[in-house]
């Protein structure tokens, strides 16, 4: 017998999905140039993708006051080196990031801006969280 429990998070974040072929830590440096943060390697994210398969997705994270920016791999290795990813909605997209709170140093028009002259990010694109089916994912 299983119980289910529900509970409703709220999702209050922005989500960007980002393509780049760049190796995390230099997207973290390049949106760190570009988008006047500091973004630093945190532990992974560890997430049980099947009953018997673990997968860590790279993660930085930029805090500053009540803000927290996170830039996560969406794609990992499992142990039996099988691809897992984050959000698997999203397979079009290499990274996400993660918005807590904007902040007030930088405007979402601007950050548009500053994505888009990223010369590591090929493309973005804002998401609706509301509309993910495994939103909880990023629940952390």
């Amino acid at each position: 017998m299983y119980t289910q429990l529900d509970t409703d998070f709220q999702y209050d974040f922005i989500l960007f999905g980002l393509s780049s072929s760049s190796k995390e830590y230099k997207l973290a440096w390049a949106l760190n140039q570009s988008c006047y943060c500091h973004f630093i390697k945190v532990p992974d994210i560890t997430l049980n993708v099947t009953i018997d398969s673990v997968a860590s997705f790279s993660h930085f994270c930029y805090q500053r006051g009540t803000q927290t920016w996170r830039l996560l791999r969406n794609e990992a290795f499992t142990e039996n080196q099988e691809i897992a990813l984050l959000l698997p909605e999203l397979a079009q997209w290499n990274f996400l990031l993660r918005l807590d709170d904007p902040g007030n140093h930088i405007s979402l028009r601007q950050l548009h801006q500053n994505l888009k002259i990223t010369p590591d990010i090929k493309g973005f694109s804002q998401i609706s969280v509301d509309l993910l089916p495994n939103k909880d994912n990023l629940l952390f």
